[in-house]
């Protein structure tokens, strides 16, 4: 979501003159800041100080916090006298108009400013609803991006055509709870009619995504329409936090272990070519070496494609924040590696049986390992995929087949 915001930002921006700098200077510096992990917060702090510096040799910079955390470190930011913007992300709008009131007096607004803008991406992300009206007793979303608020349609569709137009190869829907769209539209849209709505009105698309699921909100009707609609590409991000029912209860994430189990099986039956993945808190404050194991026991049986794991971090303004963190990092990190050694095992033999398959690669660039006729992408999957070509295929669709399997990744051939 972030990076949605961050692109209309930048787009604005640009259709009113400027330039990205380049030098290490610039007349304007934005963070678009998450406040879901304290990672992120500190290191946004960290940098904030070399901008600092630099401003100090540029008096004439401004400086504009933008985002979660501009609302979860309000009082320290204030503090900060070099600071001369600081703006929460609950509306998009309202943050692009903070951002007009840095710019230099020598740029000229437009009539339009404030309506649709986007970078050019490659991957087009368009938020469909904003906020979550569920209160995870460990997540700060709701407060500092607010209650949940559905896009109308109409909007969905300008602004995919928008990030089409300016040259995006694939659209990305995405809220903080995808699964919610609708129930507080007058027309109550459901979520798989506006994903066929987007799917049918731009065929020239080759591949559309959606992020991210809840599982109570996950319906038979969705994974039906999803799994038939050829261009959304079979990838399901499907997040339950903890295997133990005690701990989501404590989560207050109103699922049990039973209902994710259930609603896995789902996918599976209906819609079996897709991949799936989940989010992983590990070490939250109730959670017991036996809870642990549950979620172990559950990684386990599920199969799953990919999960992204994190540390528990305890978040100023939650419900959990009251609990602390009594959770030892070394216990926090062991339990980590034990389920990362799990994981691993389990995407080796997935991954392998890949190979001999031809998939379809949206390429993103040259590998980064920066050796010659070596470039990566993404399948439908979501498999990071590096493969090698004759030629540069950046930004295009390519047919690779699959010769190798890793842990994390798959590498192939330019066919």
């Amino acid at each position: 979501m972030n990076g949605a915001d961050s692109d209309s930002i930048e787009g604005m921006l640009l259709s009113l003159g400027m330039e990205k700098a380049t030098n290490g200077t610039a007349d304007l510096v934005l963070y678009n800041t998450c406040a879901v992990r304290d990672k992120a917060e500190h290191r946004m702090v960290s940098e904030l100080g070399e901008v600092a510096k630099a401003k100090r040799l540029y008096p004439s910079m401004k400086i504009g916090i933008l985002g979660c955390a501009a609302e979860s470190l309000r009082p320290s930011l204030e503090n900060r006298h070099y600071v001369d913007l600081i703006q929460d992300g609950k509306d998009l709008e309202e943050m692009k108009e903070a951002v007009l009131t840095l710019l230099p007096d020598e740029i000229e607004l437009t009539p339009d400013v404030l309506s649709t803008h986007r970078a050019g991406h490659l991957s087009g992300m368009v938020p469909v609803i904003r906020g979550c009206s569920y209160m995870c007793s460990y997540c700060i979303v709701p407060r500092t991006r607010g209650l949940q608020r559905s896009r109308p349609l109409e909007e969905i569709l300008q602004e995919t055509e928008a990030c089409l137009d300016k040259g995006s190869k694939e659209i990305y829907l995405l809220g903080q709870n995808f699964l919610a769209y609708g129930r507080d539209l007058r027309e109550g849209l459901k979520p798989e009619e506006m994903v066929r709505a987007v799917h049918d009105a731009f065929p020239e698309c080759r591949r559309i995504r959606f992020l991210t699921s809840h599982p109570h909100d996950v319906t038979r009707s969705f994974l039906e329409v999803l799994s038939s609609l050829p261009r959304v590409a079979p990838y399901f991000h499907l997040p339950f936090q903890s295997g133990s029912d005690a701990v989501l209860k404590a989560m207050r994430r109103i699922t049990t272990r039973a209902v994710v189990e259930k609603k896995m099986g789902w996918i599976r039956e209906i819609w079996p070519q897709a991949s799936i993945s989940t989010d992983i808190i590990i070490g939250f404050p109730t959670e017991r070496a036996s809870d642990f194991d549950d979620t172990l026991s559950l990684v386990d049986s599920l199969d799953l494609d990919f999960a992204y794991s994190f540390l528990y971090s305890p978040r100023p303004q939650t419900r959990a924040w009251e609990m602390g963190d009594p959770i030892p990092h070394t216990e926090k990190v062991d339990r980590m590696t034990r389920l990362q050694d799990l994981l691993g095992s389990i995407w080796s033999r997935k991954n392998a049986q890949w190979i001999g398959n031809t998939v379809s690669v949206l390429v993103e660039g040259p590998e980064k390992s920066g050796k010659a006729n070596r470039f990566t992408g993404r399948s439908p999957s979501w498999h990071p995929v590096h493969f090698t070509s004759d030629i540069d295929p950046t930004g295009t669709f390519v047919d690779v087949k699959i010769e190798r399997s890793g842990k994390t990744s798959l590498g192939g051939v330019h066919v």
